[in-house]
Parts: structure tokens; C-alpha cells; sequence
């Protein structure tokens, strides 16, 4: 992605994994794009630009990814609860 700036700034990961720690902690909830760049200090559309620079992926498909790993470790770990509860869990 040319144009980014230097994306091994430390600040700028220690920002990101602050966002990643939010999604993780709050995925039952909705987490729209404003939202999550608040909680990395950053204007949504350069959150957007950083946080897929870094992580490699967008906040959509990260979100995706994490709440399916989220259900899928539910499924196979908490043998009594419903496909119902996973689901509103993740």
C-alpha cells in the first residue's frame, strides 16, 4: 500500500492492539468502524488505512474472522450450550 506512512511506528501498533483488545472484549456487540477507531485514537478513515496495513486484513473481514474462531472454540469447548447461545455470544 504506497502512501502509508512508516507503519513500524510503535505508537502506532501499541494504537491497533488497543482496537484489537476493544473487538475482542465487546464482539457481541455491534462494532462499527467510528467506534473501534475511537478506542485506537485515530480518525475512522485513518484507522481504516493503518489498521489494514498493519494487520493485513479490513476491521470487517478481522471481526468475521475472530467471532467465527470465537464460535468455533465454543462449539468445541462448552459441550451444553446451545448453537443459539454461541451465536448471541460472538
Amino acid at each position: 500500500m504506497a502512501g502509508l506512512p512508516n507503519l513500524a511506528n510503535p505508537d502506532y501498533v501499541r494504537r491497533i492492539n488497543r482496537a484489537v483488545d476493544y473487538i475482542t472484549r465487546n464482539l457481541s456487540d455491534p462494532l462499527p468502524l467510528d467506534e473501534v477507531a475511537k478506542a485506537a485514537c485515530f480518525s475512522p478513515y485513518h484507522f481504516h488505512r493503518i489498521f489494514h496495513g498493519l494487520m493485513g486484513e479490513t476491521l470487517a473481514s478481522f471481526v468475521k474472522r475472530v467471532r467465527l474462531e470465537r464460535a468455533v472454540y465454543l462449539l468445541s469447548h462448552r459441550a451444553g450450550t446451545s448453537l443459539t447461545e454461541i451465536a448471541l455470544a460472538c
